[in-house]
Order: structure tokens, then C-alpha cells, then sequence
């Protein structure tokens, strides 16, 4: 058999969950090919599904590389078990992907360096208990990359979450409004909370801004029938649509625009 000369390995890493990240490395026959390395961040999946994660990133990684974005490894790294190989051979089937063999490095019972296994998914799922040390070695070395490439990217990736305040971003809701809001309610959650009454007793707050504010998803949707009509009819706050379409597109799913619970009423104030 011919000695394969590029190999690439995918990893997870998340915390419970959050902020799921997933990596791949490269080696070729000189070492880490690192300029090849790629991230992922995970999204829309179930919390820790590590298999819909993998799915997600290697169909992601795989549909470039088949429209010529790069070159296909002789050998895929999966770190994970059948499971994860399974998962991982039906997004390559399902893009037509030939000529990659795939492998999963399994940890053993005791999860010892040293003690891993190997499952050859070309082989029917073949389990190679004791590969040999040399080829071990390689693997593990591409393995723990893979693994610190995506734990650095996850915690990085969690860290900025962490420290992005909802209120951030927001047309009219600049530094000082946000300190004053926060001061005010004590918090984003207990903002979400307010009414327009409630949030015009903050200073610096006007009746446009606290109706822009409440008309985020982000906080509660409790408008009255007065504040819809205040809407519908007020130039000031029909001049925000433009603003508030920008702020959603540039949330993407994170957020909906959302006036009241009905979807008729949004689609009144959107066109």
C-alpha cells in the first residue's frame, strides 16, 4: 500500500453545550500543515450533540473541498467511535466523496494514552486494538492537535459570548443608555421585563428608544394596544423599520423582530 501523505482530524469542544466549536488539522508528510487548519462554530443543533456537530462540520469542510477549495486527505481522523464514523460516512457519501478512508480513534475503557483503539470504517468497522506504536504515536500526536485546536477555539468563542452584553449593537442604545438601563433594572433579564412605562422611567429614555427597545425579541413583547397604535402612526418610529431590518439581518437568527405575539402584526409594521 502507498504511505499516505496528507491526513486531516476533526475534533469537538463545547461546555455542556455552549459555544460548540469544531476543528480541523492537517499533517502532511513534513508535519502540521497549520496554514490548512480550520475552525467551525457550531450552530442550531440540540445541546451536546456531538454527532449533529461532526455532521455539521464535516459536510461544511467536504462541500468546499469537492468545488476544488482545497485538496482531499488520503486519511480522515475521526476523534469518537462508530458512531462518529457512521455520521461521518454518510455525509461523505452523501457528497460523493471518494478515496478518503476514515478512521476513528476510540479512547480505551481506562481513556490512557496509549490505550486507544482504532475503527476502520473502509473495513466493515474493523477494530484494530493494539495498532502498532509507531503509527500510534502519529496518530495521537494529530489527535491531541486537533484537540487543542478546538478547545483554544471554544474558549475563546465562549469567552467573547460571555462578555457581549445583549444590549450592545442596538441602534440609539449607546454606552451610557446601557449603563443607565442596567443601573436602573439591575440587570438584562429584569430590562426584557419592562413595559414602555417602565423603561421611560429610566433617564435618557424617550418613548421612541423604549419602544425600539421593546420591539426587540430580546425583550418582552408585553406592548399594550395603545403602544401598537403609538406605532402604527407615530413618522419618528416608523422611520426605525430601516434600522431594525439592518439590526436583524446583522443578528441573524439570534433575533426576531417581535411587536406583538402575532405574526400578522409584524408583517403590518415590516411592509
Amino acid at each position: 500500500d502507498e504511505t499516505p501523505q496528507r491526513l486531516e482530524c476533526f475534533d469537538i469542544s463545547h461546555s455542556s453545550g455552549e459555544a460548540v466549536v469544531a476543528s480541523c488539522v492537517v499533517f502532511d508528510s513534513n508535519g502540521a500543515l497549520k496554514s490548512d487548519y480550520r475552525r467551525f462554530n457550531i450552530e442550531n443543533i440540540t445541546d451536546g450533540d456531538d454527532y449533529a456537530a461532526m455532521e455539521q462540520a464535516v459536510r461544511r469542510r467536504y462541500t468546499r473541498l469537492m468545488k476544488g477549495e482545497g485538496k482531499l486527505p488520503d486519511i480522515l481522523l475521526i476523534d469518537g467511535g462508530k458512531g462518529q464514523i457512521s455520521t461521518v460516512k454518510t455525509v461523505l457519501t452523501d457528497l460523493g466523496v471518494v478515496g478518503v478512508m476514515v478512521v476513528g480513534v476510540a479512547k480505551g475503557t481506562t481513556r490512557k494514552p496509549g490505550m486507544e483503539t482504532l475503527i476502520l470504517a473502509d473495513q466493515n468497522n474493523k477494530v484494530v486494538p493494539r495498532p502498532q506504536r509507531g503509527a500510534l504515536h502519529l496518530i495521537q500526536q494529530i489527535r491531541d492537535e486537533a484537540h487543542r485546536f478546538a478547545i483554544t477555539g471554544h474558549k475563546a468563542r465562549r469567552d467573547k459570548k460571555r462578555k457581549t452584553s445583549p444590549l450592545q449593537g442596538i441602534p440609539g442604545v449607546g454606552p451610557s443608555r446601557r449603563r443607565d438601563l442596567l443601573k436602573h433594572f439591575g440587570g438584562v433579564v429584569e430590562v426584557k421585563k419592562a413595559s414602555v412605562a417602565d423603561l421611560m422611567k429610566v433617564s435618557n429614555i424617550n418613548k421612541k428608544v423604549a419602544l425600539f427597545l421593546l420591539i426587540l425579541s430580546v425583550f418582552s413583547s408585553c406592548i399594550t394596544n395603545r403602544d401598537l397604535e403609538y406605532i402604527r402612526s407615530n413618522k419618528e418610529v416608523q422611520e426605525l423599520k430601516s434600522d431594525l431590518q439592518e439590526y436583524r439581518l446583522q443578528q441573524g437568527d439570534l433575533l426576531s423582530i417581535q411587536i406583538s405575539t402575532t405574526t400578522e402584526q409584524q408583517h403590518d409594521f415590516f411592509n
